[in-house]
């Protein structure tokens, strides 16, 4: 078999930039400070502070607040101190003034001076009242605060001191002209020892001084930076150059930054030993020239210079700038400190530290495209040149020639699979098994699924299920699991083209589809969906970290999407992304966290592995009922009179100042939330009651401190408080019972008045009703008796029998309607014999449990007889039947005769009176259509 060895022919370094973050600058406006920033700190609130020279400002992210003006003290401010725990500050100046200012409301604690005028250097806040101030020239200072005074503390060793700080175990070291200096306060006293030259510290004049855990890391004044373990130095920083150690903070990613005097920002990672210089994405003048560094709890690092300006970077978003003129599209992190670069004219190999890149060998001519690491090789894909090997540590190159159908093709993508290696490439899928020795690769084609090994296939994914996710040009998403090949397309979507795919932690696949939109293959229902994110511009590539968030590289930007997509944040313009030309899918993972993204003229390094993505802060920063300013951090008692409330509302959120906006609501008198922009609340005349002020950032519902509350009652007035209340309602409810009783009597004396009227007049309608009937029905039975005597026998009896009911009922004011009817059964009888049966009586009634007054259906048909003809011509129908709910009719067709009878009126009228004798019942008479009726209320159970 013939190899196609390409050796490296040529080797060259080209100068590069060092490493590159983008710097935004905030100009202090302010004519009458000329003196530069000397300090910044993060209030407990996150708020930051930034000191001048002479005066002290609040910074929101866009907008300086002056809150105390330290003009009258003498000389400049050369040191501070922030005591998070009282929240505290402590200032010192050139000519010995400290001053000290509680924060909550910038209010004055108390003032020293040194009686030297020696200029303070740095301060040490203790946690028993104790205060430690270091000086340039008249040596350790202490400060009892309690007693308020100040005092030497007497040592041999130094009286120039630049710096102290406090490693948490009692031990306090100083960074003075004169080397280290070991402060032991364990026992109570102060116990020196001083390290240097003859422990290995080249350099005994030494600026700053940092303790992390077990390490001591010192800048000296011209021999860079070393490292103590507590008996010998060690440097780690060899060839410095820089000039002085002005400052070193240490980042969350635990390497540490030095502010020097000749190189600006230096960073330095201790573990490699190396060290490079920090430039700006937006300056060609190369170095920085901040005056002090500030790194708070996040990625941000804050500079302040002597220009009278505050900049800021985010740490964990770095570029490499190479100047060789060849487009980057894929990077792969070969040791830490070194990277490949495949560039349209060759691969480079790029030492991040020595800011150097040489050509590999005669790679000028090819064309790469994507990276795939190996054991001991990391293989190439190139545009019309197949794959290329490239070995380790000697980076010589190699290709395959004998695959001619590969090498034909493009071959854009690459991943493992245990020992498979598979190949996304213009004319389909490849795959081969790769051991150690790879000089031999047997390339095949995948042919057993005919989508797949025709079409293009921008992107693989291995997951880690082991399954194989192709991203195809126009079949969506394609899934490789146990020798079975399933595709995924959004509903009524046949045609999808997907770029680029990546892993979340919870086995979803996400994946960019051609039209800039992101996509989701769930998991479990193993459905796809786009509709969760879709960008302004197009998308390139996709990464994740371990248990963390997706991003999303694009032009112009990176997003970064929330765990369940609920919120999405940009790295934009206002990050140095302007210009961003992400390359596509030219994305490598190291293991610790590292992201290198290619972007044609320059590599991103994104630290993914710290989760510390900036939350934004809201905060009350100043509360007054009426004219009086209250403590914003306590419940209080308001009197009814204090009832107008100001809030001054405060929010920062310093990676995306211009976003902030306020939502606030007053719980007890709001419903909803209310929106402004504004940084003052009031509400007027407010009503007595509990009331909970709060305030949120609008759009950042999810972050962990959007939201501040302040709670607050305002009193009742005293004729408002439940005890006068009470005793008020005491002596009404006194009277009103008084009135009561004296009522209730007379309603019970008036009741018992109308009762007696009532069974009087009852007594009288009965009396009545009596002799009435018992004269209608004798004028019957004469008429019998003359007629037919042996019918006047059935009829007495008959006669007998009704009138013995109405007897037994002569006590009842009410009974059933079926009994009713018995009677009137008897009665018709008794009419029939005189009237040859020329009256019929019918009934339609739906509830026969419905009551009336005794003798009420008799007295109505009586009453018909009395007024119509009845004969066998015209005989007398009454019909009884349900009205309405209400009232049932009794009704009769008017067939009046010729010679009536006169009326007494007497019937119809004493059942009008019964029934209003029982209730709020009412009988009504109608007469028309040629029918005389009498509408009877209905009486139930319930209403008796």
């Amino acid at each position: 078999m013939k190899y196609i060895i390409i050796h490296i022919v040529s080797f060259f370094s080209i100068s590069v930039s060092a490493q590159s973050v983008y710097i935004t600058d905030f100009p202090i406006h302010e004519d009458y400070d000329q003196t530069g920033v000397k300090n910044i700190f993060e209030r407990n609130d996150g708020m930051l502070h930034v000191i001048t020279g002479v005066n002290l400002y609040a910074f929101d992210g866009i907008l300086y607040k002056r809150v105390l003006s330290l003009d009258s003290i003498k000389g400049k401010i050369t040191a501070a101190q922030y005591d998070n725990v009282k929240n505290e500050l402590w200032l010192g100046s050139s000519q010995g003034d400290i001053m000290a200012f509680e924060l909550t409301n910038y209010g004055w604690i108390g003032a020293y001076q040194m009686t030297s005028g020696t200029m303070v250097t740095d301060f040490l806040i203790g946690d028993k009242n104790t205060l430690l101030v270091s000086t340039n020239g008249d040596g350790l200072h202490k400060i009892d605060v309690d007693n308020k005074s100040i005092s030497p503390v007497l040592d041999n060793t130094s009286q120039f001191i630049h710096e102290i700080v406090e490693d948490g175990n009692n031990i306090v070291w100083m960074a003075t002209d004169d080397g280290l200096v070991r402060v032991d306060l364990s026992n109570g006293n102060f116990s020196f020892s001083r390290f240097g030259r003859q422990h290995g510290l080249d350099d005994e004049l030494v600026y700053s001084v940092i303790c992390q855990g077990d390490r001591t890391i010192v800048g000296t004044y011209e021999k860079g930076i070393f490292e103590f373990d507590g008996s010998q130095f060690s440097s780690i920083t060899s060839s410095w150059a820089e000039g002085r150690v002005v400052e070193i903070i240490k980042l969350i990613d635990g390497t540490y930054l030095a502010l020097t005097e000749n190189s600006g920002l230096i960073h330095i990672n201790a573990s490699y030993g190396r060290f490079e210089k920090i430039r700006s994405w937006t300056s060609d003048k190369g170095n920085l020239n901040p005056a002090t560094i500030f790194s708070g709890n996040g990625s941000l690092v804050w500079m302040g210079s002597n220009n009278r300006s505050l900049s800021k970077f985010n740490y964990n978003i770095q570029a490499y700038l190479p100047n060789f003129e060849a487009e980057i599209q894929a990077v792969c992190d070969v040791n830490g400190s070194s990277l490949l670069l495949g560039t349209t004219k060759g691969i480079y190999l790029f030492d991040v530290y020595e800011n150097k890149s040489q050509l590999l060998g005669a790679s000028s001519n090819i064309n790469v495209v994507c990276f795939e690491p190996l054991t001991s090789h990391i293989l190439a894909g190139t545009f019309d040149n197949g794959l290329i090997s490239v070995s380790l540590p000697d980076f010589k190159l190699s290709g395959y020639p004998e695959h001619r159908e590969l090498e034909r093709n493009s071959v854009i993508a690459m991943a493992k699979q245990r020992d498979t290696l598979w190949l996304a490439t213009l004319g389909g899928v490849y795959f081969t098994t790769w051991t150690e020795t790879i000089s031999d690769l047997s390339i095949r084609k995948l042919r057993s699924y005919e989508q797949l090994s025709r079409n293009y296939v921008y992107d693989i994914l291995v997951a880690k299920n082991n399954n194989v996710y192709f991203a195809t040009d126009g079949d969506g998403l394609a899934e490789l699991n146990s020798g079975r090949i399933s595709y995924f397309h959004e509903p009524n979507t046949e045609n999808i083209q997907l770029y680029s795919i990546a892993e979340a932690s919870n086995g979803d696949i996400w994946m960019i589809e051609s039209a800039n939109k992101l996509c989701r293959l769930n998991s479990v229902s193993k459905e796809l969906d786009c509709t969760f994110h879709q960008s302004r511009t197009e998308m390139s590539s996709l990464f994740t970290c371990e248990n963390g968030p997706l991003y999303v590289a694009r032009l112009g930007a990176i997003d970064r999407v929330s765990e369940g997509v609920d919120q999405v944040f940009t790295f934009g313009a206002e990050h140095g992304f302007e210009q961003f030309v992400p390359s596509l899918n030219g994305v490598d993972k190291s293991p610790n966290g590292v992201v290198y993204l290619a972007a044609q003229d320059r590599v991103l390094k994104i630290n993914t592995a710290i989760d510390d993505f900036e939350q934004p802060r809201v905060f009350i920063d100043e509360v007054r009922a009426g004219r009086n300013q209250l403590d914003a951090g306590i419940k209080h008692q308001l009197r009814h009179t204090d009832n107008t409330m100001l809030f001054k509302i405060g929010g920062h959120f310093y990676s995306r100042a211009e976003n902030i906006a306020f939502k606030y609501k007053l719980a007890g008198h709001d419903e909803n939330w209310l929106e402004t922009t504004g940084s003052t609340v009031v509400y007027s005349k407010l009503p007595p009651g509990e009331y909970q002020f709060s305030i949120a950032l609008k759009g950042f519902e999810n972050s962990k401190d959007d939201r501040a509350s302040f709670s607050f009652k305002i009193r009742k007035p005293i004729y408002l408080e439940w005890y006068f209340i009470a005793l008020m309602i005491g002596l009404i409810a006194s009277f009103v019972y008084l009135i009561m009783r004296f009522r209730e009597a007379q309603i019970t004396k008036e009741k018992e008045m109308e009762r007696v009227k009532a069974e009087r007049q009852y007594e009288v309608l009965k009396n009545q009703l009596n002799p009435h009937f018992l004269f209608n029905a004798f004028n019957t039975l004469v008429s019998y008796i003359e007629e037919d005597p042996k019918i006047a026998v059935e009829v007495v009896e008959r006669l007998s029998d009704f009138y013995r009911r109405i007897l037994e009922l002569k006590d009842t004011k009410l009974i059933k309607i079926s009994e009713e009817l018995e009677l009137l059964d008897d009665y018709t009888f008794l009419l029939n014999k005189r009237f040859n049966d020329n009256l019929s009586v019918t009934t339609d009634i739906d509830n026969y449990n419905l009551f009336l007054p005794p003798m009420t259906l008799q007295i109505l048909v009586e009453n018909a007889v009395k007024h119509n003809i009845l004969s066998n011509a015209k005989p007398l129908k009454v019909e009884i039947a349900d009205y309405n709910q209400k009232y049932l009719i009794v009704k009769n067709k008017i067939e009046k005769k010729r010679s009536a009878e006169q009326s007494t009126g007497i019937g119809l009228q004493n059942i009008k009176n019964r029934f209003a004798l029982l209730g709020d019942f009412v009988m009504r008479v109608e007469q028309k259509d040629g029918y005389f009726s009498i509408l009877l209320p209905k009486i139930r159970q319930q209403e008796i």
